[in-house]
């Protein structure tokens, strides 16, 4: 009948028709659901092109895929023998070159209770040694018990001899105990640690303002020029009309002093600490990222190379504790208390043993970020927690104002980009920044881990609807 009305077909429903509203409302349950499982879909995609990456390099020729191993064993091989190397360097240049360090190092030694102990008894027995105080002592009683004192009072005064003795020893002890522990012995300390170091790197530089001179074949000599032009300034104060004719020159020669080929070696050892100890470092980081990146698979290549440098620097924290107990050994007791050697070879070896420990943290961390951004079933599981609980955080703050717009997409195009910044130069910061320490690496690890937060909180990723499909 023409008169009938004719039902609305399913693309032409009525404003008020319930079924319209109920597809209007799951089509946007569905954009929310897309939305949510963006970042989880990018992370999956990712996945797979990571996955396809490493079966187009199985898929590569033999050859290529061998030589490329082999090129990283040995990079990783040779940078890891050199670790030990490098570290020792460092530590040698510091307190050779630096002369703060030097006196930061050895400067506390005046305020060891065992090393004040030692100094004390040191340098009272040979004040006793100069003096012979048995020897004072008697020949000051014997000539009282000469004077005529009748014979009671000169055995009574034969009786004082022995604590007359015993009572000097016991005030020059406490007058050597009371200057050793004053703050006066400590400045002391300090200002001779300083003035010796730098008269000992004037001569191994060849310093021409030094006063002594090393040649290279170990003959350590007086300059004579700087003592002439010393005794010309002198004679110069006193008025002497004829001191100008003094020529400070070169020329004049030097006194040979001593001669030792270990001298000639002390410039060597020394010239190479200087270099050694600042490009070794630069070396063996290069030599790693070069291992890391010629290899098949980078991530695998970083977690290795990462956990075998861990594990060479957790040795040469047990090799410190070997040499630590040779050390005492070999001068205790002859020549200084065990309690003292202890001290002096820990105080000198803590600079390298905080630095051993900060290296060995900081391998063992990036192995297990990097086995955190791998394949293995725990790995993908915790990153999809994380993922997660990003997504509902942004989703949170999305709810309460908190879209961070153009911000959160230009964040969300480069935060690789700035992540991998941030890791690469991490590192090149600790070995610029020497010597690195336990502290050091917390912060590169609590920074880096700031800025991922941030970065996951910030980024919006774009929604599926917003991707062109045709590109």
């Amino acid at each position: 009948m023409t008169g009938d009305a004719v039902p609305p077909t399913d693309g032409a429903r009525t404003a008020d028709d319930p079924a319209a509203d109920d597809v209007a409302g799951d089509d946007a349950a569905a954009d929310d659901v897309a939305g949510d499982d963006a970042a989880a879909l990018r992370e999956r995609v990712a996945e797979l092109e990571a996955r396809n990456a490493a079966l187009t390099a199985a898929a590569a020729p033999r050859s290529h895929r061998g030589l490329r191993t082999t090129a990283c064993l040995v990079l990783a091989v040779v940078a890891l023998l050199l670790t030990p190397v490098a570290v020792v360097g460092t530590w040698a240049r510091l307190q050779m070159v630096d002369a703060d360090r030097f006196v930061s190092t050895f400067g506390p030694l005046a305020s060891d209770p065992d090393m004040q102990k030692f100094l004390t008894e040191t340098v009272s027995d040979r004040i006793e040694q100069q003096l012979d105080l048995p020897a004072r002592v008697g020949e000051l009683f014997d000539s009282l018990q000469d004077s005529g004192m009748p014979p009671r009072a000169a055995s009574a005064v034969g009786l004082l001899e022995a604590p007359t003795v015993a009572g000097l020893r016991g005030f020059i002890d406490d007058t050597v105990e009371r200057v050793v522990t004053s703050d006066r012995f400590a400045d002391l300390w300090a200002a001779s640690l300083r003035l010796s170091h730098q008269h000992v790197v004037a001569v191994l530089e060849d310093d021409p303002k030094a006063l002594a001179e090393l040649s290279d074949d170990g003959v350590l000599s007086l300059r004579l020029d700087p003592v002439i032009d010393a005794v010309k300034q002198q004679l110069a104060g006193l008025g002497l009309p004829f001191v100008d004719r003094i020529q400070v020159t070169n020329q004049i020669g030097n006194i040979p002093i001593v001669r030792s080929r270990s001298l000639g070696l002390a410039r060597t050892v020394y010239t190479t600490a200087v270099i050694g100890g600042y490009w070794l470092p630069w070396v063996v980081l290069a030599l790693l990222a070069g291992a890391v990146l010629i290899a098949v698979s980078p991530r695998r290549a970083l977690s290795g190379v990462a956990a075998a440098f861990a594990v060479v620097c957790g040795f040469l924290i047990f090799g410190l504790w070997i040499g630590k107990t040779a050390f005492v050994h070999a001068v205790s007791p002859r020549q200084v208390p065990g309690a003292v050697a202890d001290v002096l070879f820990t105080q000198v070896t803590t600079v390298m043993q905080a630095t051993v420990v900060a290296l060995t943290v900081f391998g063992a961390l990036v192995a297990i970020a990097a086995w955190f951004a791998g394949p293995a079933r725990p790995a993908r599981a915790m990153r999809e927690v994380a993922i997660g609980g990003f997504g509902l955080l942004r989703g949170a703050l999305d709810a309460h104002g908190g879209d961070t717009g153009r911000v959160g997409a230009w964040v969300q195009r480069w935060r690789f980009t700035v992540v991998t910044l941030a890791v690469i130069g991490g590192p090149v910061a600790l070995v610029a920044a020497r010597p690195v320490t336990l502290g050091s690496v917390v912060w590169f690890v609590v920074g880096l881990s700031v800025l991922v937060v941030a970065i996951e909180l910030i980024r919006r990723p774009v929604p599926p609807t917003m991707i062109d499909h045709d590109g």
